[in-house]
């Protein structure tokens, strides 16, 4: 498989992973509405007696009255705001659609723009590739073969 077709599809793999990433928190960028969040419960993930991350569990209320559940990953320095309550961004129409209003990672962003990349330098590999073969294509067919047995048989034949 030629190189260029690799690198286009690992290319469209990482801007469509992206892409789904991303357009959450788009929309939650947009249309996302503020909210205050009871932290019910958070448990301290630990790697090699490290502890890595913290995992909350909370639970707010949307217009309607109805109560929603959310989780999030926080850093292992977090502390729990005064009052138990943290804030977070929700969708009106789609509430469990939610995200801590301070969670806004980069990483979504970094693999969309390495898969453009990637498919920026695959399509230009594919056109050097093609340009390649179209001039060896046209230099065999003007001057004939290229090899030392084909220019002897070539000879030989003549």
């Amino acid at each position: 498989m030629p190189t260029s077709f690799k690198l286009v599809g690992f290319g469209l793999l990482l801007t469509f992973i992206g892409f789904f990433i991303i357009q959450k928190d788009v929309r939650l960028r947009i249309w996302g509405k503020p909210a205050k969040a009871d932290v019910m419960n958070a448990w301290a993930r630990v790697k090699n007696q490290k502890v890595v991350n913290i995992e909350l569990a909370y639970q707010f209320e949307d217009p309607k009255g109805e109560t929603v559940k959310g989780g999030a990953f926080v850093a292992p320095e977090w502390a729990l705001p005064e009052g138990g309550k943290v804030d977070v961004v929700y969708l009106p129409n789609k509430p469990e659609t939610n995200r801590l209003a301070s969670d806004r990672s980069s990483g979504a962003y970094w693999v969309f723009a390495g898969g453009i990349v990637l498919l920026i330098v695959g399509g230009v590999y594919f056109n050097r590739e093609s340009v390649l073969d179209a001039h060896r294509d046209t230099a065999e067919a003007l001057d004939g073969p290229k090899s030392r047995a084909e220019r002897i048989i070539r000879n030989v034949v003549e």
